[in-house]
């Protein structure tokens, strides 16, 4: 399990984790949605439907991002029938008792080969959700770092290039719902790669003073200019209001 989309943090919006489920002699799923509900843990995302944990989740009040399989993107988007599928067979059985609050269409698709499938695999979802009544479920994708060309200084983001008439597709279609855009955020692997360029204070939170400079904004952690770069290559297509949210971090 990784944090992100809790705890709560005074002053902050509450956070969640992420439920993986590769790896060995991992409890159970009533294992595990009992330890977020004793931790006070109200978000969970899920990175594909598994029927042992979406029956795990019936009545605890968890709050769950569910994401369809990569692999699956292309027949959701390509006919309405696979959407219809994938919604009857993951989310209607458990709709009265589990709160699906978000579906994540793609996970770091964008830049890649099913990138230009996203935009009709969230027609159709939102579809296939309007038909059985749940049109309230934030539909979205989930992006990676390597979406910018461009992230230095955080007012100079921008998104590659390649991606950047399926990202205007994708804010546009975000911004209709009032749906943030997921990103994926690790000041840790910056540092990593580049610890003689990142301080470790400024990926770790505790620098004192600030560390970067951009016109008037002072940055004194990584994790804040990385965000920052992404508000800023949306802007530069046209979506400067558009929420974006954190789906990973570390």
């Amino acid at each position: 399990m990784s944090p992100i989309i809790n705890g709560k943090i005074p002053g902050s919006h509450p956070i969640g984790v992420c439920y993986g489920l590769n790896g060995d002699n991992l409890p159970s799923p009533s294992e595990v949605v009992g330890l977020y509900k004793s931790s006070g843990i109200e978000f969970l995302r899920l990175y594909e439907p598994r029927s042992d944990v979406l029956e795990a989740l019936r009545g605890s009040g968890i709050a769950v991002a569910l994401c369809p399989k990569n692999e699956d993107l292309a027949a959701i988007a390509q006919r309405p029938d696979a959407a219809d599928a994938w919604v009857n067979k993951n989310i209607a059985p458990y709709m009265n008792d589990v709160l699906f609050r978000w579906i994540i269409l793609g996970n770091e698709v964008i830049p890649g080969s099913l990138a230009n499938y996203i935009p009709a695999a969230m027609a159709n979802t939102r579809h296939s959700l309007a038909a059985i009544r749940l049109a309230n479920v934030t539909i979205t994708t989930v992006i990676p770092g390597n979406a910018l060309e461009s992230s230095f200084p955080p007012s100079a983001g921008a998104f590659s290039s390649d991606i950047s008439d399926v990202m205007v597709s994708v804010a546009g279609i975000l911004a209709t719902s009032d749906a943030p855009l997921m990103i994926n955020v690790y000041p840790y692997f910056a540092y990593s790669s580049d610890p003689s360029q990142v301080p470790a204070n400024y990926a770790l939170f505790t620098a004192t003073d600030p560390v970067v400079t951009d016109g008037s904004f002072l940055y004194f952690n990584l994790f804040d200019a990385m965000v920052d770069a992404f508000h800023a290559a949306l802007e530069k297509i046209g979506y400067p209001d558009l929420k974006v949210g954190i789906a990973e971090s570390g």
